[in-house]
């Protein structure tokens, strides 16, 4: 049976209050960009909810449900701590859809967006543009970055333009993806990585050519997993 509708990726037994609550956990998957400081790269491990592990076998983390002090998006390694979302169930499958923070820390932006970083957010192969992970206003899919609907690191003076419905899903393994499009309407390939060095989460295009710079940014895979037994999801 074709899958129509975000919810059809859900399971079918779902807490009274949304079917479609859950968090976003991370892993790394492997990738040819060796970290700067002589680090080994963060290494692909599949693992239980809720853990994500690294190639030493500690826990990579998860969203945290805090900002870092520019309001960014960052990792945390409690469980208590991480950032429950919700999806729309009403959004065709395959089309980008907002995603809701339900214990996010700004209710005027209340939407996990993507804000263009100070180095320029122009993606691209050999570009350094990127953006942060940050509480958003919504804006329509496949648009440009605005500053319409307003973002969470404007009380910091940050003023760079932000864009929300940016997310898809595989169904199959609940993978959530980001796609950025840039000013002239073009969507290269999107990226998200965490950087080592600034602790926040965020997007580039190419992270060799964004690493060329302080920052030290590591891929990373976003999973969305239903708070109904969560504790037995295995990917």
């Amino acid at each position: 049976m074709p899958t129509d509708s975000v919810a059809d990726c859900l399971p079918s037994r779902l807490p009274a209050e949304g079917a479609d609550v859950g968090k976003l956990v991370l892993r790394t998957f492997p990738s040819n960009i060796i970290s700067k400081r002589g680090r080994d790269p963060l290494s692909n491990h599949v693992c239980r909810f809720p853990e994500i592990i690294k190639a030493d076998g500690t826990i990579a983390g998860y969203i945290s449900s805090e900002f870092d002090s520019q309001h960014a998006y960052t990792l945390t390694t409690s469980k208590s701590s991480a950032l429950q979302v919700n999806l729309p169930s009403t959004s065709p499958f395959g089309a980008s859809f907002n995603i809701l923070a339900v214990n996010g820390q700004d209710n005027r932006h209340p939407y996990l967006g993507a804000v263009g970083g100070g180095n320029g957010y122009r993606f691209g192969q050999g570009q350094r543009g990127s953006a942060f992970l940050t509480g958003t206003g919504a804006s329509p899919a496949n648009s440009p970055p605005s500053s319409r609907g307003g973002t969470s690191m404007q009380s910091t003076g940050y003023n760079a333009p932000g864009e929300s419905q940016i997310w898809s899903m595989d169904c199959k393994t609940r993978e959530i993806s980001a796609q950025w499009t840039n000013a002239d309407s073009t969507q290269p390939e999107t990226t998200i990585f965490y950087d080592t060095v600034d602790k926040y989460l965020g997007l580039t295009s190419d992270l060799e050519a964004f690493n060329v710079g302080p920052q030290d940014a590591h891929s990373v895979t976003f999973y969305f997993v239903p708070l109904i037994n969560a504790s037995r999801t295995q990917f």
